[in-house]
Order: structure tokens, then sequence, then C-alpha cells
């Protein structure tokens, strides 16, 4: 793992994003709305971008995840983050699907079904923003 305990959040964003312009993209918008996807977490987007590490997804995987497998929509890129946690999908195929960077990665990971089931097990997932459509 890249976080170290005493880091602040712009220490774990800047080693997670790995300097690349795309996840820190992503990071920045998990740690700013990430509340409002998954308001159950009380570390907010910050949980995400912890297991991000927990999975050593880093860098322009994260921006492979965000961007071509989740189509640039937050509430896709945290329910497939927690498909793990729930049984949905083994995390290591999530780091596979991530690191390819040929678009191949979609085969391995249908997003939008994915954050469908998480919707179906976490309460109140994503309740925030489906209310403002």
């Amino acid at each position: 793992m890249r976080i170290q305990p005493n880091a602040d959040f712009a220490e774990a964003i800047a080693v997670m994003s790995s300097g690349n312009p795309g996840a820190l993209m992503a990071l920045i918008e998990m740690a700013k709305h990430g509340h409002l996807v998954d308001p159950n977490q009380i570390a907010g987007g910050f949980y995400y971008i912890m297991k991000l590490d927990q999975f050593e997804i880093y860098g322009s995987d994260i921006y492979v995840l965000f961007s071509d497998i989740c189509e640039r929509k937050l509430h896709w890129l945290l329910a497939t983050i927690k498909a793990p946690e729930l049984g949905l999908i083994n995390e290591e195929i999530l780091k596979e699907a991530a690191s390819k960077q040929d678009y191949s990665g979609r085969k391995l990971i249908n997003a939008e079904h994915i954050y469908n089931e998480v919707k179906l097990k976490v309460q109140n997932f994503n309740e925030y923003n489906e209310g403002r459509s």
C-alpha cells in the first residue's frame, strides 16, 4: 500500500495518481462527491481511495477504470470499487480490467450491471443523484 498512515489528503491523492492527470481528476471527484453517492461510508470518497490502494490500483489504471470502464460516471466507479466487498466480482479481475489500456477491460467488467447490483445490496447508494434527475 502506498498511502502512509500519517499522510494528509493531498499526499494520498498525489501518491495514488502517480502523476497521471486523469487519475488525479478521478480521485478528486471521488473525494469531493463520494459521500453523496454512498452516504453510508463515514469516510466518504476517501474510503474508495483507500480501497484502490488496497487493490494496488494506481495512476493510469485508476484513469482507465474511471474513463474507459466506468465511462466517467462516478456512481459506476464507486460501485465497481465496492463490488469485491459485496462478492460481485473478484478484486483480481478488477485489477486486471483496470490495467487494460485498450478498452478490453470492458469485457471483464460491466460497470452498469455492477452498479445496478450494488444499488440492490447497498441501502441509499446513489439516492442523492437519482433524486435530482
